[in-house]
């Protein structure tokens, strides 16, 4: 994704029918010392992106063990996830869903925090979801925007 340094980007692409790509680009105001240990404890950046929702280790139990399996309850709805990779270099995780939820049969994401200075940090959230037959995808581009707004709001403290 090509944008000016400290430019916020959110772009939604259909790719083919039913199959979505995401990308969000934001400078969160706070250093990479603290952004990428919030990162790395899941259940804490569960906690900042799905603040309803009940975060669970399922297998792994905790990063750099991998793979990472939990989940996330929402009401009676339950969202099975694995992380696959976390990256101490690039300061980035990967990881899907298991299986179908949300409306969703599949969604593969990587979250990737950048230093920005001594004082920020930039945040890529990239996203490939595909729906199951007949699921609406607003719901979810509602849901992605919302996160990234919770992203900036927890670590604005510093900027």
């Amino acid at each position: 994704m090509h944008a000016r340094r400290g430019e916020e980007v959110s772009t939604f692409k259909e790719v083919e029918p039913g199959r979505f790509t995401f990308f969000q680009r934001a400078t969160l105001g706070a250093p990479i010392s603290e952004t990428w240990p919030t990162l790395r404890d899941f259940p804490q950046i569960a906690k900042i992106l799905i603040p309803a929702g009940v975060f669970q280790w399922v297998e792994g139990h905790s990063l750099p063990k991998l793979p990472a399996r939990y989940q996330l309850t929402l009401g009676d709805l339950t969202l099975q996830e694995e992380i696959t990779a976390c990256d101490e270099r690039e300061h980035a995780v990967r990881y899907h869903l298991r299986s179908p939820g949300l409306g969703m049969q599949t969604y593969s994401a990587e979250i990737k925090f950048t230093p920005e200075g001594e004082k920020q940090t930039v945040v890529e959230y990239s996203r490939e979801i595909t729906l199951q037959a007949g699921a609406s995808v607003e719901p979810l581009k509602q849901i992605i925007d919302q996160q990234l707004v919770a992203l900036k709001t927890h670590f604005s403290r510093h900027a």
